[in-house]
């Protein structure tokens, strides 16, 4: 996605696109070390940085609260940048501000692998159990592509923008990700 950036809109930019997620991943980072979480990896991921905990993140509030940090962030220091500007004219604020608020709204698009639809699954499976909470986040992450990929069929016929359909095929192959992966620890956790 940083490639991306640098290819079409140039160096500045890239870098500031490049600082806003680093952000946000620090902001996840930060809480997930505040609730006592050691942290184990950290690489490059579809969208770009993630990390890995010693384990797999508290359900209920704790949990969903790492997953929100990064894109709450995000939206602060478009706030920020904005009240900032507003007082005293800071160069490439617009930037700023547009890239923070592209990384907000995006993940927090109810689907996977978006922190919206983890930080939902976080919340639900308090109450239901991760198994259920990730085959109800399934459904409508699904659901959430297939809205995309229509919206990107008609963006590609009218524009030729690809964008929204292939989004929408990330979101598909990261959602049946993500439905095995709960099996699949679901089924080791089992006791016999």
């Amino acid at each position: 996605m940083t490639a991306l950036v640098a290819y079409t809109r140039g160096i500045i930019e890239t870098v500031i696109f490049f600082t806003s997620i680093l952000l946000h991943e620090a902001f996840h980072i930060l809480i997930s070390a505040c609730f006592g979480f050691e942290i184990k990896s950290f690489g490059i991921g579809a969208f770009g940085f993630k990390f890995g905990c010693e384990a797999l993140p508290p359900s209920g509030l704790r949990g969903s609260l790492i997953y929100l940090a990064g894109p709450l962030a995000n939206l602060s220091l478009a706030f920020l940048t904005g009240f900032i500007n507003y007082y005293a004219e800071m160069p490439m604020s617009q930037f700023i501000i547009f890239y923070n608020l592209i990384l907000f709204a995006v993940n927090m698009i109810p689907a996977y692998p978006m922190d919206a639809a983890r930080a939902l699954t976080s919340a639900l499976s308090k109450y239901m159990g991760n198994l259920k909470a990730v085959r109800i986040v399934s459904t409508l992450s699904y659901m959430v592509s297939a809205l995309l990929f229509t919206a990107g069929v008609i963006a590609a016929l009218t524009n030729g923008n690809l964008v929204l359909a292939m989004l929408s095929v990330v979101i598909a192959l990261n959602t049946k990700k993500e439905k095995s992966f709960s099996v699949m620890n679901y089924l080791k956790n089992i006791k016999i």
